[in-house]
């Protein structure tokens, strides 16, 4: 452990510095770590690793605020116990083809209500990325730039609170995503709901609850069963401006 190199990003911009610590992580060999020491709670970034780096990484938390976070990050010299396999188990769209109408009827719902289509790609980016679901993250990404969203604000949705790119709208919207995502932790906190409350109206407030319940039951079941990953090809568009 004392051997460790200590990794202080409180100097780095915001935007930065899950790049210098993903850079810094693939630069380990194996059984090797880092100390990193951050400003605020690392959460979002174990959430980030977990999705893109399964299996393959440590954490060991070591000093938990109010002022300075400290946290171990190695990279084991074997997979963690737990760790993925990349083997599809079973193809559940053909083998209940009824489930998969029942899920698309959620999103049927969800598509008819005022809710931007956009924010919607952004929910269903960040609950991909906490439950580690590497096809819906795939699928969402191509789907997002097909749409017209612009691909800085993609690789910044997992530090969304430390990036000026995303809308008091949008905020509330990925706040609300991560605290029912993480349900067990968060309880769904009553000052999340007022922020979410005070950008959408009743009916989208629940067109959006309904979109985080709809992405994580995807996210279940490409996880689950090991859909492949890579094969997706977005046939969205960018809508037409509206004329005036």
């Amino acid at each position: 452990m004392t051997d460790d190199r200590i990794l202080d990003v409180r100097a780095e911009p915001p935007v930065r510095r899950h790049a210098v610590i993903f850079e810094t992580f693939e630069a380990l060999d194996a059984g090797a770590g880092f100390e990193l020491v951050n400003d605020h709670d690392p959460k979002p970034l174990y959430y980030q690793l977990a999705a893109e780096r399964p299996g393959v990484f440590t954490w060991e938390s070591i000093e938990e605020g109010p002022e300075v976070w400290r946290v171990r990050i190695g990279r084991p010299t074997a997979p963690a116990a737990g760790a993925r396999s990349m083997t599809a188990r079973l193809d559940y769209r053909t083998e209940l083809p009824e489930a998969i109408e029942a899920m698309s009827g959620l999103e049927k719902v969800v598509e008819s209500s005022t809710l931007e289509p956009l924010l919607l790609e952004l929910v269903k980016q960040r609950a991909s990325q906490i439950n580690g679901c590497a096809y819906c993250l795939d699928m969402h990404t191509k789907d997002a730039v097909a749409i017209g969203e612009d691909e800085q604000r993609l690789h910044l949705v997992p530090v969304w609170r430390e990036a000026p790119f995303f809308t008091p709208r949008e905020r509330a919207a990925l706040a609300w995503t991560e605290a029912l995502t993480l349900l067990p932790e968060t309880g769904a906190p009553d000052d999340v709901y007022e922020a979410m409350a005070g950008e959408f109206d009743p009916a989208e407030q629940i067109a959006l609850t309904l979109a985080i319940v709809a992405i994580n039951g995807w996210n279940r079941l490409a996880v689950g069963f090991r859909r492949p990953v890579g094969s997706y090809v977005s046939h969205r568009h960018t809508e037409p401006a509206a004329v005036s």
